[in-house]
């Protein structure tokens, strides 16, 4: 049996390290697609509950619409948030973005006028995304 040389097992342990390294990125990417595809559920069920306000029903499908909000707040976009702490968003913006996207668009049917204004500030601001990084929240 052949004997490992010191020049190599310094190789192998900084091979180690990157292993180490990517497997955190890849189970944080992981868990951010999980979290972006329960954004994507719960914005639907939020884009149907509004496409079924009429006159009668119209302020208890918008207070509905709000608390399932808060929830997407803060049980998803928190735990999205969470994740990106500490770490370069953008790297992982393709796990999350398709979540985003459909969240905005919820928010866009729900309240148009306030939303227009803030667009990309609301979601940013509930993940605590700054252009630097991310802030605490």
């Amino acid at each position: 049996m052949t004997e490992i040389s010191p020049p190599n097992e310094r190789i192998l342990a900084v091979f180690g390290e990157i292993q180490k390294e990517l497997d955190t990125k890849h189970d944080r990417a992981e868990r951010l697609v999980k979290l972006s595809r329960d954004l994507t559920i719960q914005s639907k069920r939020i884009i149907f509950l509004l496409h079924r306000a009429n006159k009668e029903s119209r302020e208890q499908v918008l207070d509905e619409a709000e608390k399932k909000f808060t929830f997407l707040k803060d049980a998803i976009l928190t735990k999205i948030r969470d994740e990106l702490v500490g770490q370069d968003w953008y790297q992982f913006k393709h796990t999350y973005s398709p979540g985003s996207d459909l969240t905005w668009h919820c928010r866009s049917i729900y309240s148009p006028s306030s939303f227009l204004a803030t667009r990309p500030s609301w979601l940013l601001e509930v993940l605590g995304v700054v252009r630097v990084g991310v802030t605490s929240f």
